[in-house]
């Protein structure tokens, strides 16, 4: 999961940037909660859930991904950290009980972060807005990677 975070991929640069600039056309100041949110809502909105294969842990890349137009949590995590790393925004995978999504930093302080300063990111919530978890997902205790 880590190599597909720090990869670097001119198809998916290509993509983040179609995604950032189509939702984010003005140039001027920074975009970068912008650019952030249309690409989450860009990945909720058009990959579908689907499980991996039984007893099989299978985490595909995001180019696969965005062929198929679809992943398990771990594959929405993939595919939102690479996007986020080609346009340059910092992410980390958070890892829970049967369970793993995303947080990004801006650079711009965010009334969407944390104390830390970090935006939580489940694009398998079809539900959540920007910076929302489920009511379902408990931070008891976490991994980040």
């Amino acid at each position: 999961m880590i190599y597909y975070r720090s990869r670097i991929s001119p198809e998916i640069k290509t993509i983040a940037n179609y995604i950032a600039t189509q939702a984010c056309p003005y140039t001027e100041g920074n975009n970068e909660l912008c650019h952030a949110k249309a690409i989450y809502y860009f990945v909720r909105d058009n990959i579908k859930y689907v499980p991996d294969p039984l007893k099989t842990e299978y985490i595909e890349s995001p180019e696969l991904i965005l062929n198929s137009e679809s992943a398990d949590c771990d594959g929405f995590s993939v595919l939102l950290a690479s996007l986020y790393t080609h346009i340059g925004i910092e992410s980390r995978y958070v890892l829970i009980k049967n369970h793993i999504f995303t947080q990004i930093k801006l650079k711009e302080p965010s009334k969407y972060a944390d104390k830390d300063g970090y935006i939580y990111l489940d694009a398998t919530c079809k539900e959540c807005e920007f910076g929302e978890l489920p009511n379902s997902v408990k931070i008891d205790s976490k991994t980040i990677i």
